[in-house]
């Protein structure tokens, strides 16, 4: 295994991996292979995303997680090796917060944001800097305190995409499931949808319309 790889498993815990990894496949094995069932959307959507890396390149249900399996050179592989290289690099400091770092990382809904956070300070500490992870409180702080020349305190933010878009992939599940039977039937395979949210306008409140209007189309 890759030492950057280990670094994170050891780091996250391989009995972490290994449980998600039991739970994931208790669950899809209740569903034929090649099912387009919504909970399989849902449950896929609700994965760690380190735990989805790995996930997808398992096969089969009735093993143990084999971390090993993770390609060279591709997506995963620049995630763990990227994520390991700073841990590494940030070990004294993530060290000092205790397991605060480690359990804001294992959050799936918090992870990318926390990710990025330890991004932005090895970046600094790279640059030649010292570095301290500020304790979160009651009131508002920043992220980091960077010191070098000059002093700074860093507040980061990025955007959780996979949060934001849960909801339309849930969704995308759903009528899936709904309407493939009938597609099928129809033997209609290249339908493509398109669905444009404007303003205000939430998915909730158009999601019977948008199965009307799918309904209509294929049985034109």
């Amino acid at each position: 295994m890759k030492k950057y790889h280990q670094i994170v498993i050891e780091f996250f815990g391989e009995e972490w991996f290994q449980k998600s990894w039991k739970h994931f496949c208790e669950v899809r094995k209740k569903f034929k292979k090649g099912s387009f069932a919504k909970e399989i959307t849902e449950l896929e959507l609700s994965l760690h995303p380190l735990l989805r890396e790995v996930f997808r390149y398992q096969s089969g249900y009735d093993k143990p997680l084999d971390l090993d399996k993770i390609p060279d050179l591709g997506p995963a592989d620049f995630i763990f090796s990227h994520l390991g290289r700073d841990l590494e690099l940030l070990k004294d400091e993530i060290d000092a917060r205790g397991n605060k770092i480690k359990d804001d990382l294992r959050k799936p809904d918090q992870f990318e944001s926390h990710r990025f956070n330890v991004l932005v300070a090895a970046g600094y500490k790279l640059l030649g800097y010292k570095v301290e992870f500020i304790p979160t409180g009651k009131d508002k702080r920043p992220d980091l305190l960077v010191e070098g020349k000059i002093k700074l305190l860093i507040e980061s933010k990025q955007r959780n995409q996979s949060i934001s878009d849960k909801d339309r992939y849930s969704f995308f599940g759903e009528i899936t499931e709904e309407f493939l039977p009938l597609l099928r039937t129809k033997n209609l395979y290249d339908i493509q949808l398109n669905i444009e949210l404007k303003g205000d306008t939430k998915l909730n409140s158009i999601k019977e319309r948008i199965k009307t209007d799918i309904k209509e189309l294929v049985l034109k």
